[in-house]
Formats: structure tokens, C-alpha cells, sequence
């Protein structure tokens, strides 16, 4: 088990470093900015409402603070609405936002919280237990 979590340790990083150096990259960045305005204009032409919800790195929320405020610009600059859960996970520990220490993904209460907060954004309220 400890071998596993060193090595995985390293896959994390190695991902994260990753994920930042195709994020500077000018032709990914370039191709990344397409496709999403795609899906604006995708939505506009139809009449669909976008929202955006902006999922920092769960294990690197503050490190991932930069890239994921490129995003939340374009969008906002297309005057799409952006939940941007950067600035709201900023000092929370990972391991109370993810699955577990294996498992980035964020876990079932980030879920429910993160679906408030969106429902509440765009008007839609539940009442108590029917989250």
C-alpha cells in the first residue's frame, strides 16, 4: 500500500504538470478557447441557456487559481454565468473535497454543496431533503 500511494504520489504530479504546461501552451489554448466558443455560440443559436461551473483542481485549488480564472474570463466575457468554485474551495483541505486520497474527484457533500450553490444561482430552490 505505501508503494502504491508513493507512486501515485508521483502520477498526481507528473498529471499536474501536465495539465499546466497544455495550459500555456499557445495551439491548446487557442484550440481550447474554439471549442468553447463553439459551445456558446452552439447555445445561442439554438436559444439554450449556459451556465458554467468552474472545477479548480481539487488537489491543487489555489495552484489551479490562475488557469481556471482564463476560463471563467472567456465565459464571462460572453456574458455566460460562471460559478467559479476556485475562490470558494480556496482554504479548504483536499481531503474534505475529494472521494478519498486515491480519488480526486470531489466527493458526495462537495456534490450536494456545489448543486445548492448552482440551483441557487439560477433561481431554482429545493426545499429541505430534496437535494
Amino acid at each position: 500500500l505505501i508503494y502504491w500511494r508513493l507512486y501515485r504520489a508521483t502520477l498526481g504530479d507528473a498529471y499536474w504538470k501536465r495539465l499546466r504546461t497544455l495550459h500555456h501552451s499557445p495551439a491548446v489554448w487557442e484550440e481550447h478557447v474554439r471549442i468553447l466558443e463553439q459551445l456558446v455560440d452552439h447555445c445561442e443559436h439554438r436559444n439554450i441557456s449556459l451556465s458554467i461551473i468552474i472545477w479548480p483542481h481539487l488537489l491543487r485549488v489555489r495552484e489551479s487559481q490562475a488557469l481556471m480564472a482564463r476560463i471563467a474570463t472567456l465565459f464571462a466575457d460572453r456574458e455566460v454565468p460562471v460559478l467559479d468554485l476556485t475562490t470558494i474551495l480556496a482554504d479548504r483541505k483536499s481531503a474534505d473535497l475529494t472521494v478519498n486520497p486515491l480519488d480526486g474527484h470531489p466527493g458526495v457533500a462537495l456534490h450536494r454543496e456545489v448543486a445548492n450553490l448552482w440551483m441557487s444561482e439560477i433561481g431554482i430552490l429545493l426545499p429541505d431533503g430534496q437535494h
